[in-house]
């Protein structure tokens, strides 16, 4: 019976009428067609904020097998990087305040993209891209001098980042060894206006309201009343928190850390929140900014 089976189904084959042409190429655009949705719903999923909410917990999910954190009280640490730090081994990036202390990974960087009107951090480029393609959340600053016009150094800036490829808000350097040199109130003053029309133009032009570093000193208490209001990513090198100003959203608590894959000492920093609280602010963001 099987045989008789299998010669019945040969002999239909025989009888069944060849696939014309037109045939076969409707059968490959139904194919091809079938292809590209799948594609694109895949894309659709790859870009939706659930996908990247996984994502960024999955780059968050720091800490929990270390007995205690860098800094009592928080879990999601980051560092600034330029030229300085020269070739970085990002596989496994990992940050510690002592060369044999404790490690955590990496949740976040700033990036040095500009300075004045000198031009871009000549690693700025790369470490752009190689910090995405690793999974970090990024952002860019720009390194403020009083020798050019806000207008030309926020030019220089957004030349070369556009906001909507950052995690979060673009930052000025506020310098304090910058600021510090300036002998006179009078420049000191005219600084702190630079500084001012900066964070204005920049806000105009792209939307966004940038983030300000600055030193939690008496430089910090010479800003002026208007930048103040800003959210600041401060920095203050012991293990208490910023006390002198209540929108810090970023601690530089360290200026001598260690970083597996870093041959040269990294400033440490923290976010002032919960993983939680910080995927909601990155998501925030690009929500705002796409």
């Amino acid at each position: 019976m099987a045989k008789s089976k299998r010669t019945n189904s040969k002999n239909s084959a025989k009888s069944r009428p060849k696939a014309t042409l037109s045939e076969t190429q409707s059968l490959r655009y139904v194919l091809v067609a079938v292809l590209v949705l799948i594609l694109g719903v895949g894309a659709l999923f790859v870009f939706s904020d659930s996908f990247r909410s996984r994502m960024i917990t999955k780059a968050v999910s720091v800490q929990k097998s270390f007995k205690e954190p860098l800094i009592p009280g928080y879990s999601v640490y980051g560092i600034d990087v330029s030229k300085y730090q020269s070739d970085i081994e990002w596989e496994n990036l990992r940050v510690s305040k002592t060369k044999d202390g404790n490690y955590s990974d990496v949740c976040f960087m700033f990036l040095k993209a500009t300075q004045g009107n000198t031009g871009t951090d000549p690693y700025f480029p790369l470490n752009f891209s190689l910090a995405k393609k690793h999974g970090y959340l990024v952002s860019a600053y720009h390194l403020l001098t009083p020798d050019f016009s806000a207008e030309e150094q926020a030019e220089m800036f957004l030349s070369e980042i556009d906001v909507k490829t950052l995690d979060f808000p673009p930052i000025l350097d506020f310098e304090k060894g910058i600021y510090d040199k300036l002998k006179t109130v009078k420049a000191r003053r005219r600084f702190v206006k630079l500084a001012e029309e900066w964070l204005s133009i920049v806000a105009k032009k792209t939307g966004v309201t940038p983030i300000v570093y600055a030193s939690d000193n008496s430089h910090l208490k010479d800003l002026s009343d208007n930048m103040k209001l800003y959210k600041f990513w401060i920095a203050r090198y012991t293990d208490e928190p910023p006390v002198s100003h209540q929108n810090w959203l970023f601690w530089q608590f360290s200026e001598h850390g260690y970083a597996n894959g870093i041959k040269s000492q990294v400033d440490l920093d923290v976010f002032n929140g919960s993983y939680e609280e910080f995927i909601e602010y990155s998501n925030t963001y690009k929500k705002m900014v796409n």
